[in-house]
């Protein structure tokens, strides 16, 4: 008896270590929670560590451990990164995309091939933000003693007022309090050559669009000029180097964009090139003496690659400065007016290139300075003593299968990512009616919403061949199935201008697009399909006082009014049960509390299953599909944010009852699919619209020393 006692203690032992055991996925998680979330990239490395060295037999999450851990002594400004990118590389060659990644990251670090003294031109990472401070801003301003960027801020309870980044404490401060967010904001800001003033757009609700000067001392802020009721937005740039003009574009109602200047004096408006939308500048520098205009635009009408233009400040004809095939683009004036530098995609990754500039006109062949730049959100420019800021996005994002216990609902071993191509950038899963494949968006080229910008791939479940379906919609939402499994129902807008979204079918085979119904608000991405294909259920928001929900029926064409609240609660994503008979939908204001809610399809009141307060919320955002029916209806799946970006997934009976956990907790879980046989979902998680600020120095000291 003392032996089989013995027997059964270690048995009890080893399950209980068993159970506490983590996960790889679990700890690389937890990891990147540590480095994102909580800021601390050296308590990071100690969590990817454990991974590399726990976990050996996952070669995929090992090598991914091993860049993150490259990447957190990049961040810490130390020689360790080196090393292990190049451990990465030497030994996980069995893990294609991301050994190209660290090659890419160590080409980064020894200098660029091709570039004039690459040991001399250095990269350096000068603000990645943290949970408090959210999200950086990519349109920030550098001041030209590189002292201080500005920004909007939005960490804030009464988000949206101007503030100032201090690049040497990394301490924030707010120059303008009179914001409120919803009704009152500043968009973008611009600091003036000598450092004391910052000119800024105020967006009041339902009025027209302000240029404002602040000076740094927390004075009165002085509204320099209105724009006209016909502005529909207004992008402005660095001012001129003598402080007295700031050019801007202005996007008119009637799809016509101007590039003008603005008198920094007395808010006069010069009109120097009218032309339509889609042929509107990305980015505008101009040159130190005052005389040219540089930027960027579409190559030509629906194309996402742009070419660089010169336009005389007094006058003249647009003139190419570089045309190529690839996406060139933030083109930026070198502070002595020799050079203008852009970005290139023209190597296959994104780099920094210049092109020697005389009386607005190229005198030679653009020159590669830096590779692998990342991926250039924007152009923000130089300082006096010739440093190059910029903001790359940091967006990763991609999609995942776990296997889920359709009785206890738990999550069993780690996540699976499926896709092998263009990792970072994939969204939006759903499975087919008969759960053969998964329908997913992949997105091509730096923008997220464009025409090409976003690919459906059809994955067999069987093969895991993947097929690209291309179409010329510009989509704006995740796909839904038709029963027949023929064709997908998509979220698109109408044109060029995005102004109006319509529902389109589209063929699974052939990639063309039928028009459904059109003239919709851009609110209607928020949809759900009903299980028979016959009604789409969107939402739409009037005039910010009230949210509907809308039930359109394809046969009939008929729409009806399904359910409205008033301002400030809004709609989350809808979905319908399996049955058709009931539809779930998140209800609140991310601010204060979000509820979820289920309403039955024929009519009636809706019945609130889960509340959750802030700043913990249900995850409904943006894109964001915030829960998924199992197939036997009885529950629901739905998100909770608990910490910054981390979330976790929660299984809500329909009938009422305490919200389960399943285990599940990554970095922004969205657009939940479950599995027709109810043991499989597939999400997306990771990053979506981060950004970090950057700095390129020495530029200016290779060239001089070059020529």
């Amino acid at each position: 008896m003392k032996t089989w006692l013995k027997v059964l203690m270690v048995v009890f032992a080893t399950v209980a270590i068993l159970c506490a055991a983590e996960t790889g996925q679990s700890l690389f998680q937890k990891a990147l929670t540590r480095e994102r979330a909580d800021a601390d990239p050296a308590g990071a490395i100690l969590l990817y560590e454990r991974v590399v060295k726990e976990f050996p037999g996952d070669r995929k999450l090992a090598a991914e451990a091993l860049f993150r851990i490259g990447e957190c002594h990049l961040a810490l400004g130390d020689a360790q990164a080196k090393k292990a990118f190049e451990r990465l590389v030497r030994e996980f060659s069995d893990q294609p995309d991301i050994a190209a990644q660290a090659r890419s990251r160590l080409a980064r670090l020894e200098g660029s091939e091709g570039a004039r003294h690459p040991s001399t031109v250095t990269l350096r990472k000068v603000w990645a933000g943290n949970a408090e401070q959210g999200s950086i801003d990519p349109s920030a301003s550098v001041s030209e003693d590189g002292r201080f960027l500005s920004f909007a801020d939005e960490s804030s309870e009464k988000w949206g007022n101007l503030a100032i980044h201090d690049l040497t404490t990394g301490e924030n401060r707010l120059i303008t309090s009179d914001a409120d967010g919803d009704n009152a904001s500043v968009g973008l800001s611009v600091v003036s050559p000598d450092c004391r003033q910052i000119a800024y757009t105020w967006h009041a609700k339902d009025k027209p669009v302000e240029l404002r000067i602040v000076t740094l001392n927390g004075a009165k802020p002085r509204t320099l000029t209105h724009f006209g009721s016909d502005t529909e937005y207004v992008q402005f740039f660095r001012w001129s180097s003598d402080g007295k003009q700031i050019p801007a574009v202005i996007y008119r109602k009637d799809k016509q964009s101007q590039i003008v200047l603005i008198s920094a004096a007395d808010g006069s408006i010069r009109v120097l090139l009218e032309s339509p939308q889609w042929r509107s500048p990305g980015n505008i520098s101009v040159s130190p003496d005052g005389r040219h205009f540089v930027y960027d635009m579409p190559a030509r009408e629906g194309a996402s690659d742009h070419d660089i233009f010169s336009l005389p400040v007094d006058g003249g004809k647009e003139l190419a400065l570089v045309q190529h095939p690839a996406d060139d683009y933030g083109p930026v004036w070198t502070p002595d007016g020799r050079m203008v530098l852009f970005a290139s995609d023209r190597m296959g990754s994104v780099g920094f290139w210049s092109i020697p500039v005389m009386g607005g006109k190229p005198v030679g062949p653009p020159v590669l300075i830096k590779r692998d730049i990342g991926q250039l959100s924007s152009a923000i420019g130089f300082t006096r003593d010739g440093s190059y800021y910029y903001a790359v996005s940091t967006a990763m994002e991609d999609v995942y299968v776990a296997e889920m216990d359709p009785a206890t609902g738990r999550i069993a071993g780690s996540p699976m990512r499926l896709p092998e191509r263009y990792v970072g950038s994939n969204m939006g899963p759903t499975w087919s009616p008969d759960g053969r494949y998964l329908a997913y968006h992949s997105r091509r080229g730096r923008e997220l919403i464009g025409p090409g910008a976003l690919t459906i791939v059809i994955r067999s479940v069987e093969t895991g061949e993947e097929r690209d379906l291309s179409t010329k919609l510009i989509q704006a939402a995740p796909v839904s199935w038709f029963p027949d499994g023929r064709s997908l129902l998509g979220a698109a807008f109408e044109d060029q201008n995005q102004d109006k979204l319509a529902f389109y079918r589209i063929d699974t085979r052939t990639g063309a697009a039928t028009l459904i119904k059109g003239g919709l608000r851009e609110e209607a991405y928020r949809y759900s399909l009903s299980p028979d294909g016959n009604t789409i259920f969107y939402c739409q928001n009037d005039d910010s006082k009230s949210s509907r929900l809308f039930a359109f029926h394809i046969e009939t064409g008929k729409v009806e009014e399904f359910y409205h609240v008033t301002s400030p609660q809004g709609f989350g994503v809808p979905s319908t049960s399996p049955d058709g008979r009931l539809l779930a939908f998140g209800l609140g204001d991310v601010r204060s509390s979000v509820a979820l809610r289920t309403m039955p399809t024929s009519g009636g009141e809706p019945r609130e299953l889960l509340r959750i307060q802030s700043p913990e919320n249900l995850v409904y955002s943006f894109f964001g599909m915030g829960q998924a029916w199992t197939p036997d209806g009885r529950y629901l799946l739905a998100m909770r944010s608990t910490k910054g970006r981390i979330t976790e997934l929660l299984r809500v009976p329909a009938a009422g009852g305490e919200a389960q956990k399943t285990g599940l907790v990554m970095e922004r879980i969205s657009h939940l699919s479950v599995h027709p046989d109810g043991r499989r979902i597939a999400f997306d998680s990771g990053i979506r619209g981060n950004h970090e600020i950057w700095v390129m120095e020495n530029f200016l000291a290779a060239l001089k020393s070059a020529r």
